[in-house]
């Protein structure tokens, strides 16, 4: 009873304060642009972090549930950063100012936030009475050397990519660009972006051995290792969802829950490590020398609201979609996805994607360049409108829901568990990185090595 008032208490007080921050800063924004938008995110925070409050508290949710880790994301996102900039007064992106579309972007995210709403709460899912944890039916020494095998192919993979295509030797990349040669011989230009995308399959081979192996000293070798391997590709989210999937494991694995001071200082680590990632991936990715004397504490904060930023790039798209470019028709998320995969070398000829036409008509060819992409609101947009918001959106919600109750709920073994570990902080790539064909094959890499380990070592 305690805890439930504690927890009643604490959400409405956030709620409160926020909102009551917000609408205090109102009279200082006088641009009748900003103006409206201001008052229509306002209102957008009130209304979803109220139904989020509703849903969190009536449906007895925890930290540790899909719907408050997506509402999280979605409200700083498309609610409070967009507030913070205009009262800021940082309101150009690339030089251009994308605000007179910023009420149309807004009022959709409410409808895209409703959509999952109704996806995840009325996806009717039955929940099993008594967890069944079978653990004993597994061969562990066959658990240990699988996933080692899987891990030292994943390292393989990334370390020939670095290789190849940037020309970083070992040691510049376990001591994160202090020493170490760097774009050194002949480097081969080839298309290997697969090989990327393979690499990742280091994460859950790691987080099979964190849970699974004996040896402290070879799980810290393992941890030092990838993180390196992942920093100096500069893969901010991949790093984010590695160092989550400890958190989320621990907590579900012993069936605790975090404090507020703990979940503060997970957030606080994750700012640091956002900001670090920010600072020197430019140089690693180049191969230049990093110099950490340089690195300042508004790196951290201007990294980490870069990355919600992204709703700039959102309201490119409804800008550009469909007066200037045709709605895709699945063209993205479809057909993309099904030929991404195979690798340039074998089809020379492969068709680009048009994923970054939203950012290099509506703000500059610069920004396409840089990369720049969009939530999955903005493809969810880009490729069927609202209509697509409404019902990708719902089937989010759905799949989120039903991932919930199958590998948390009634999860059968710890193997669900490790699953349901790297599906909840991935969602953060899913929803601010909203490209279907590379997070398809992100899902695909970070599960996969989990299905396969646990058939071929299940013991008859």
């Amino acid at each position: 009873m305690i805890y439930i008032k504690s927890k009643i208490i604490n959400s409405v007080s956030i709620y409160i304060i926020i909102g009551i921050f917000f609408a205090s800063q109102l009279t200082k924004v006088k641009n009748p642009i900003y103006f409206n938008n201001y008052i229509i995110d306002l209102a957008a925070y009130f209304f979803m972090a109220g139904i989020f409050i509703i849903i969190f508290l009536k449906n007895k949710a925890d930290i540790l549930d899909p719907v408050v880790f997506f509402s999280a994301i979605y409200i700083t996102m498309f609610s409070i950063v967009p507030l913070f900039d205009i009262i800021t007064e940082n309101t150009l992106w690339f030089g251009v100012d994308l605000f007179s579309y910023g009420v149309k972007g807004t009022v959709i995210s409410i409808i895209g936030y409703l959509a999952f709403v109704f996806g995840y709460i009325f996806t009717n899912v039955k929940k099993n009475v008594i967890v069944s944890n079978k653990n004993n039916n597994y061969n562990y020494n066959k658990i240990i050397f699988f996933s080692l095998a899987i891990w030292i192919f994943g390292l393989t993979m990334s370390l020939l990519f670095l290789f190849l295509n940037k020309g970083q030797s070992i040691l510049y990349i376990i001591t994160l660009g202090l020493k170490g040669q760097i774009n050194s011989g002949n480097l081969i230009s080839l298309p290997l972006g697969f090989i990327s995308v393979i690499s990742t399959i280091m994460i859950p081979a790691y987080l099979i051995y964190y849970h699974y192996g004996k040896s402290k000293f070879l799980k810290f070798i393992l941890f030092y290792l990838t993180s390196m391997n992942l920093l100096i590709r500069g893969f901010r989210f991949i790093i984010i969802i590695f160092l989550l999937a400890h958190f989320y494991l621990y907590y579900l694995y012993f069936k605790k829950r975090p404090s507020i001071v703990k979940i503060i200082f997970l957030l606080v680590l994750i700012l640091l490590l956002i900001g670090l990632i920010g600072f020197y991936r430019n140089d690693v990715r180049m191969g230049s020398e990093v110099k950490w004397s340089a690195f300042k504490l508004e790196y951290i904060i201007e990294s980490f609201l870069n990355n919600f930023r992204i709703y700039r790039n959102y309201y490119s798209v409804i800008k550009t979609v469909p007066d200037k470019i045709q709605y895709g028709y699945g063209q993205q998320m479809f057909k993309y996805t099904i030929i991404l995969f195979i690798p340039r070398v074998i089809w020379p000829g492969k068709p680009l994607p048009k994923v970054n036409e939203p950012i290099r008509i509506g703000i500059s060819e610069y920004a396409a360049k840089a990369g720049q992409a969009y939530p999955n609101l903005g493809e969810y947009y880009y490729e069927f409108g609202i209509f697509g918001v409404v019902i990708f959106m719902f089937i989010f919600g759905f799949l989120n829901k039903k991932i919930k109750v199958k590998y948390k709920d009634n999860f059968q073994s710890d193997w669900d568990l490790i699953i349901y570990s790297l599906f909840l902080p991935a969602m953060l790539q899913l929803i601010i990185r909203g490209y279907t064909p590379s997070n398809f094959y992100l899902i695909i890499s970070l599960i996969c090595p989990i299905v396969f380990i646990k058939k071929i070592t299940k013991m008859n």
